[in-house]
């Protein structure tokens, strides 16, 4: 099938009027109608209802005009990123993390892209999660990973569930239930525990507690710190405890003992998100680089 029939249907579809269509694509009016009626012979239905006053779609043409569209655009993302590739493309690529962000996937994905686009510089910053959402949506990044808290919170941006991190809980060597061969949810009921929660971020005693329930125990405090380094400082010198993700599992030492949530299907779920109409053709081919995860069943959490 000829593409350029498709961009001349999705005009005709836009003006539904065959004469402002052909105007855009640069034809004569007469040329538009042959292209849509030979498209409409090759598909083997009628597109449009179409009298001497007005040009409308049928319900088969409806259908059609929302895959051209994936279809068109799909084809143009291609183009885009081979002609990337081709040209040796250099540019510059502002990556955003929030400070719950797993640091292997960030480091990973990036890794594959400079394998792919070696001459595009990458600069990559960590801000909480008011700032990140602020930056992207103001065009200071280009590409952030968050948790599911900002996806959405941004008009016209687009996002995709990328990794799936599963829930430990985090103590002090010296802690009384450290000596325990496994955790269980309800060992965790009235222990009083740390949570890192940004200005302006997703985390919220509240919210925690609501999240500490799907897990199957409840809290008896919650202590509030503004980083990651200050939760750990606060768990290693109290018999305080914590929740943190698997990537953030791999980044203690000694001084901690770290336990599986056994019988939880609790998990963080991470995401790359981008501003729509980002101009940067180097942000899209980050975002197309990662694979989104099919729908998951299980219950999530927004934050740790």
């Amino acid at each position: 099938m000829d593409t350029q029939k498709l961009i001349y249907f999705i005009a005709a579809v836009k003006h539904l009027n065959f004469t402002k269509a052909a105007n855009e694509c640069h034809i004569a009016q007469t040329a538009m109608s042959r292209y849509i009626s030979s498209l409409e012979r090759e598909l083997g239905f009628q597109l449009f209802y179409r009298d001497n006053r007005n040009v409308s779609l049928t319900a088969a043409g409806e259908s059609f005009y929302q895959e051209a569209v994936l279809l068109t655009e799909g084809l143009e993302r291609a183009a885009a990123q081979a002609r990337l590739i081709a040209n040796g493309y250099e540019g510059v690529l502002r990556i955003g993390f929030g400070p719950s962000a797993e640091r292997e996937l960030v480091v990973s994905s990036m890794e594959q892209f400079v394998q792919r686009y070696p001459k595009v510089e990458l600069i990559c910053l960590e801000y909480n999660y008011s700032l990140l959402v602020d930056h992207l949506a103001h065009g200071f990044l280009d590409v952030i990973f968050s948790l599911s808290c900002c996806p959405g919170t941004v008009e016209g941006t687009i996002y995709k569930e990328i990794k799936r991190s599963d829930i430990y809980v985090m103590m002090s060597k010296r802690h009384p239930l450290a000596s325990k061969d496994k955790l269980d949810p309800q060992d965790l009921n009235g222990m009083d525990f740390v949570i890192h929660q940004e200005s302006g971020g997703p985390k919220s005693p509240k919210n925690f507690i609501e999240s500490c329930s799907l897990l199957g125990f409840r809290p008896n405090s919650t202590l509030v710190v503004n980083t990651y380094e200050a939760k750990k400082l606060t768990v290693q010198v109290s018999r305080k405890v914590a929740l943190i993700t698997a990537g953030q599992k791999k980044l203690l030492d000694s001084n901690f003992r770290v336990f599986p949530l056994t019988g939880s299907s609790l998990q963080a779920m991470f995401y790359i998100t981008m501003l729509q109409y980002n101009t940067n053709p180097a942000a899209k081919a980050f975002y197309d680089l990662l694979p989104a995860l099919p729908p998951r069943k299980k219950a999530s959490i927004s934050g740790t």
